[in-house]
């Protein structure tokens, strides 16, 4: 449920019991979920300093990948993940096979290298 929806369903609402409980489930909503995304975060960054920790010994360059990406409506964002290639691969050369880190297979299996977007 979206704010725009509470906020159409409060205007539209004729009874006063009915508004206050839609603007306090708005309000208890927000609340949760900030509380959970920085519990996540909270439970996460460990994990992730490990997995920071395991790329920067494995290869040289920098632990985290970041790529500009087309979303909705041609709007431009960009990606953050945990690096899992090496930082010498040519991009451009597909006559070699790309050389991976040694996390890489751990980190793509258990989809940890997408950690880093919970930043976002």
């Amino acid at each position: 449920m979206n704010s725009s929806y509470i906020l159409t369903e409060v205007m539209e609402t004729k009874s006063i019991f009915k508004k206050i409980l839609l603007e306090l489930f708005a309000g208890l909503k927000f609340i949760s979920d900030r509380f959970l995304s920085i519990m996540g975060l909270i439970i996460a960054s460990p994990i992730m300093l490990i997995i920071s920790i395991a790329i920067k010994l494995d290869s040289k360059g920098l632990v985290l990948f970041k790529q500009e990406r087309t979303g909705k409506n041609g709007k431009k964002f960009y990606i953050y993940k945990f690096r899992t290639m090496a930082q010498s691969n040519d991009v451009h050369d597909f006559s070699k096979q790309d050389k991976h880190t040694r996390v890489e297979k751990v980190l793509r299996k258990t989809s940890l290298d997408e950690l880093p977007q919970l930043f976002k």
